[in-house]
């Protein structure tokens, strides 16, 4: 029997990762080619994935592009464990996503995905949730775009990214899904106001 991957497609695009002899222990971002005791042939078209943990930043995106100039064959962003950015929200999303659309990257998530990293994750030309932990789940959490210098909900890009992802998946993700983050983030919002 051949070395196989199987990939369950999901439409949402959510992907695991399995081997045909057993699963994966390492969860390593190169499709088994490391933790498999017989790897299996890579396409002739492999491309490179990229992988960024933690919090995004100008300068997170900055050392994404100079790896791109660096090493061309990168087409897949993974994140792991990344999280908001605590400033330029707005900027950096829009950054990666022109990035994203120039070179037709895919999208992976692994473990958290929140907020940025989620609206960027959602601008893959193909997103795919990988498997986490049991101390480790993937699950993305999306919240409007807020601007933290003005102390408010930045409307129009949200609605903006908001139209494209929807227009990405196909309309699979609905704008009336995902405009049911402003109603939540208001709540959030509105119960740390409390004062007890």
């Amino acid at each position: 029997m051949n070395e196989t991957l199987l990939f369950a497609d999901i439409s949402f695009t959510l992907y695991s990762v399995l081997c045909s002899r057993r699963r994966c222990a390492s969860y390593c971002p190169f499709y088994c080619t490391f933790c498999c005791p017989v790897a299996p042939l890579a396409p002739p078209s492999a491309s490179i994935r990229y992988r960024i943990s933690d919090s995004l930043t100008l300068e997170t995106y900055r050392d994404f592009e100079a790896a791109l100039k660096v090493n061309p064959a990168i087409h897949e962003l993974e994140f792991f464990n990344s999280n908001d950015s605590k400033a330029y929200a707005d900027s950096i999303v829009n950054l990666f996503q022109l990035k994203i659309d120039e070179l037709k990257l895919h999208t992976y998530a692994r473990g958290f995905c929140d907020s940025t990293c989620a609206f960027i994750f959602l601008m893959g030309h193909q997103r795919s949730l990988l498997k986490g932990t049991e101390d480790n789940p993937t699950f993305l959490r999306l919240h409007p775009i807020f601007n933290s210098n003005m102390n408010q909900v930045v409307s129009f890009s949200t609605d903006k990214y908001i139209q494209e992802i929807s227009s990405r998946s196909g309309n699979k993700i609905s704008q009336t899904l995902l405009q049911k983050m402003y109603p939540a983030a208001q709540q959030v919002s509105s119960s740390r106001d409390k004062k007890y």
